[in-house]
């Protein structure tokens, strides 16, 4: 799309397309597809040469059933998240591509994980979420729940390239991920297992938000119902907005409270009329 003149500029062929992601300066797309022809493929779409006469498109294959992906700092490499058996596949795991190269090539052997479908990278760290259905990899151990499943957030260090960790978090499937000023890691996801009610609070209230802290390892269930549809934080506050079960709620990242007690935000939720289903900051400037 043109947004300054308006219009359709073009159109890649990639049945399917559900998922895009972009690089830094907007040369090259990842973009993930549910296709069966391409389900375990990634196209790697180049904008530039749109109108060009050259190829803008070439399907890399060789995962297994792919569903995101990050970009390294420089472009150089795309960290893969193959979904495995939570999307109908085999292993989940992480998978090296080199965009760089013509064709783009898969570099070294995949990182296994519990489970993968979103991610965060902070520096050399990959943080990567997600819900296995093996009973080995969703066990809620450690947790204190009546859900009787739950998912995993697993830390990959990119310089070994080993899993260093994993986090028992709610379950679903999870396609947000924040990282929050201070360090905390929101993590949400849909069709988790809900647990008590929010408006009676008689007991354990579980939704499908989890807050990691990346300096302790520690993990938060807020007492909150409902699917997380949106998550929006800034680098100057020390909150974050969270669009869950159809509501706009503010957490005070510093506690991983709902921020209560201010004059515009008495009890941690911003009314808006209807069912708030996304969240995004604007920059006018």
């Amino acid at each position: 799309m043109n947004l300054a003149s308006g219009g359709t500029i073009g159109t890649f062929s990639v049945p399917g397309a559900q998922t895009v992601i972009s690089n830094a300066g907007g040369s090259q797309l990842l973009v993930f597809s549910n296709d069966a022809s391409l389900v375990n493929s990634v196209t790697i779409v180049s904008p530039f040469l749109l109108n060009s006469g050259s190829p803008t498109s070439v399907a890399v294959t060789g995962f297994d059933h792919p569903v995101y992906g990050i970009y390294s700092p420089d472009g150089s490499t795309a960290y893969i998240l193959n979904c495995g058996p939570q999307c109908g596949g085999i292993q989940a795991s992480v998978q090296l591509l080199n965009v760089q190269t013509s064709p783009p090539s898969l570099t070294g052997p995949a990182i296994p994980v519990d489970a993968a479908t979103i991610g965060y990278l902070s520096g050399s760290t990959l943080y990567v979420a997600g819900t296995s259905p093996s009973t080995a990899n969703n066990a809620c151990t450690g947790e204190s729940t009546a859900a009787t499943v739950c998912g995993r957030l697993d830390t990959v260090n990119l310089a070994s390239l080993t899993v260093t960790g994993s986090a028992v978090i709610t379950n679903g499937y999870h396609d947000r991920i924040d990282l929050s000023l201070g360090g905390q890691l929101f993590i949400g996801s849909y069709n988790c297992t809900t647990v008590g009610n929010v408006n009676n609070p008689q007991g354990e209230v579980r939704g499908c938000l989890s807050i990691f802290n990346t300096t302790n390892g520690s993990v938060v269930i807020p007492p909150d119902n409902g699917d997380v549809t949106g998550l929006q934080s800034f680098s100057s506050r020390y909150v974050e907005y969270v669009a869950e079960g159809g509501y706009l709620r503010v957490y005070d990242t510093q506690t991983d409270t709902l921020l209560e007690n201010t004059q515009y935000i008495p009890t941690g939720t911003i009314v808006v009329t209807g069912i708030v289903t996304d969240v995004k900051a604007v920059d006018f400037f």
